[in-house]
């Protein structure tokens, strides 16, 4: 995953849903907090961010790259969870109203078998809600090839029918890599641009970023590439790179 925010919001946005699934927690089943199962599983949400987040400020770029993919790897699904408990809980109060007045009017067996039945299934809901969007997640892929022509009055005969491919917010190293960009840029060779323009968030890895470069330089458009760095590049510690080597 990329990082949506600098270092100290993403810190804020953990502390927040810690404080939150706290509550849903709580709201969802209280006797959760005396399970070794639950924190366990807690555990394996949060443990991973709070991680990330140190390696993100450590000096070595590598560990500081390493923090930010594991916390903005795993955030999204601890919040996917926090959300899940939340919009669970009416769900589980429900069951347990029906549940209680179930009781009352039949105690057999057979109550006892549904009772169980549906607390399983109560349990689950959370569960499901995660994989679910964490399924979603990881299928998204929004790159898009549209081709918008324009029209100028007075316009110099020499651009008549330019061609200027716009590339941007690829994300090189969030879910796609400089082989995709190339790939793309391949799909494009029976009617190619004469120019190329990168304006910002290429990638979220140094080595996807140079390589991404690299792989739209070869493509050799006759009027060339220009590119542009993004809050993506500079949040992925570019910065850093760029004063180290001047």
């Amino acid at each position: 995953m990329f990082p949506l925010f600098p270092w100290d919001a993403t810190a804020v946005l953990f502390g927040v849903g810690v404080g939150v699934g706290s509550v849903a927690v709580s709201l969802f089943d209280v006797g959760l907090w005396g399970s070794r199962r639950f924190w366990a599983t807690a555990a394996g949400f949060t443990v991973p961010v709070a991680v990330g987040l140190g390696l993100w400020r450590a000096d070595s770029p590598r560990l500081a790259q390493l923090g930010v993919d594991l916390a903005w790897f795993c955030l999204p699904l601890f919040w996917l969870g926090v959300i899940a408990m939340l919009l669970s809980a009416p769900v589980q109060w429900g069951l347990r109203w029906w549940l209680r007045r179930s009781e009352r009017e039949e105690r057999s067996a057979r109550a006892g078998a549904r009772r169980q039945f549906l607390r399983h299934a109560a349990a689950a809901l959370p569960a499901g809600a995660v994989a679910v969007g964490a399924a979603a997640l990881t299928g998204n892929d929004t790159t898009r090839i549209v081709e918008v022509p324009f029209k100028f009055r007075g316009l110099a005969p020499e651009l008549d029918g330019l061609r200027i491919l716009h590339l941007s917010d690829l994300h090189l190293g969030a879910g796609r890599t400089h082989h995709d960009l190339r790939a793309l840029l391949d799909s494009l060779r029976p009617h190619p641009p004469d120019l190329i323009v990168l304006t910002g968030d290429v990638a979220d890895k140094l080595e996807e970023l140079v390589a991404g470069l690299d792989v739209v330089t070869a493509f050799a458009p006759r009027l060339g590439v220009y590119a542009a760095l993004g809050n993506h590049e500079y949040l992925n510690g570019t910065k850093t790179a760029l004063c180290a080597c001047s």
